[in-house]
């Protein structure tokens, strides 16, 4: 959280404390929770501007800065999916911790369903996974 936002928050919080509208974990929960909502449903509003984060770089390494084995690229749409294109790896197969580590991503940024192409027998393959149900 930017510094000035956090500024804000301590404000709104100190400000409903004040005037009693709660004890103070449901109030701090409470505010933080509109505040975030932002960036859950993937757009932040600054002023007259609001940002919508459409693509995302993962890539698989250990500690960043090192060297990385697989690299995706992973794009955004308005209906709550992913699209992970470009999915390489250096000298192993998307593993199944692979898989959870990007269940977990999506699920936290709040995402529906992903979709992806899959290589079998030379052939490209559509693959497409629902994690609303």
């Amino acid at each position: 959280m930017h510094a000035v936002e956090f500024n804000s928050v301590a404000k709104d919080i100190a400000n409903e404390i004040t005037v009693g509208a709660g004890d103070v974990e449901s109030i701090i929960l409470r505010i933080l929770n509109d505040r975030l909502s932002n960036v859950i449903c993937m757009q932040i509003q600054i002023d007259d501007w609001i940002f919508i984060p459409k693509s995302m770089k993962a890539i698989r390494v250990p500690v960043y800065g090192a060297a990385y084995n697989a690299i995706a690229d992973i794009t955004f749409t308005a209906e709550k999916t992913a699209f992970i294109s470009g999915l390489m790896t250096k000298n192993d197969e998307f593993s199944r911790s692979d898989r959870r580590a990007f269940k977990k991503l999506f699920e936290q940024l709040g995402v529906d369903a992903i979709t992806w192409q899959r290589m079998r027998d030379c052939k490209p393959r559509d693959v497409a996974v629902d994690l609303a149900s």
